[in-house]
């Protein structure tokens, strides 16, 4: 796979995005590149970096201690409870002795922390969860997700037999609904090199 230099994407509209409680902010790339916010169904660049400090991968109630994942895999985070503590919201992944190194795989699950029923649970995929941000109201979770390629252009190339591979990241934000699942989703970025991301919801 060939790579231009990475770029984010355009401002507009996400009519999907429409009549959200709050705002999401959004941090991807490295500190030069923009900050994204979506407020009223509306993607723009700037504004106030995401704060990591919201997106911890904490909850009240202790997290995923004790969570036993569904059909042998294991619990790989980042995980929040919903602000009213209805759900739990984790990343989980395929165990090392099934998927490993390119092959590893993540899903993306809900848990009702009264009944312990697992309410959505997405299918695995390349693509890891690197964030999870929860509405106000707690309806609806911004999942802030990154799948990485390997650089396969001359310069990466000799820089793979001299020192390592580069690594090119494609990043999305889904709109999820905590029961029913994934209601839309957004490219925010793609072939960005050794990118980060952040993601809070915002009253």
């Amino acid at each position: 796979m060939f790579h231009e230099p990475g770029s984010i994407a355009q401002e507009g509209k996400l009519p999907d995005f429409a009549g959200l409680d709050g705002h999401i902010r959004i941090t991807v790339g490295r500190d030069e590149n923009p900050n994204l916010t979506i407020r009223d169904g509306r993607l723009t660049h700037g504004g106030r970096p995401a704060n990591p400090v919201e997106t911890a991968t904490t909850s009240v109630r202790g997290g995923a201690e004790g969570y036993t994942p569904p059909e042998a895999r294991v619990f790989n985070g980042p995980y929040l409870e919903s602000p009213d503590g209805k759900y739990l919201a984790a990343s989980i992944m395929l165990p090392d002795s099934v998927a490993f190194g390119d092959n590893k795989r993540y899903a993306f699950v809900v848990l009702d922390l009264e009944s312990e029923r697992v309410t959505l649970k997405t299918e695995l995929s390349e693509w890891k969860v690197a964030g999870v941000a929860w509405s106000g109201d707690s309806k609806r979770i911004a999942i802030l997700r990154r799948k990485i390629d390997i650089g396969f252009c001359p310069g990466d190339i000799l820089s793979r037999i001299i020192v390592h591979s580069n690594f090119y990241s494609t990043w999305v934000v889904e709109l999820v609904d905590p029961e029913s699942g994934v209601t839309s989703a957004v490219q925010l970025a793609s072939g960005l090199p050794g990118s980060y991301g952040t993601i809070s919801w915002n009253r």
